[in-house]
């Protein structure tokens, strides 16, 4: 949005490069629980990518209970 001349954006803070020196960052003491998920088009039914999803869900679910031990 902001490079397409939109506006502002509010993002995490991975997604503008140090070295951009066409966004000014400016960051936010926020503490809020980020939520990600993976996005794909509804009538795509491959088992490929279901198996894909299944499998990077159990990793991350199996690495967060790792650290809450």
């Amino acid at each position: 949005m902001v490079k397409g001349q939109q506006g502002i954006g509010i993002f995490p803070s991975f997604v503008v490069e140090p070295n951009d020196h066409e966004i000014v960052s400016v960051p936010l003491d926020h503490k809020v629980k980020l939520t990600y998920g993976v996005a794909y088009l509804k009538e795509d039914e491959r088992a490929e990518l279901h198996d894909l999803i299944y499998l990077m869900r159990e990793v991350i679910l199996e690495e967060q209970s790792d650290m809450t031990i």
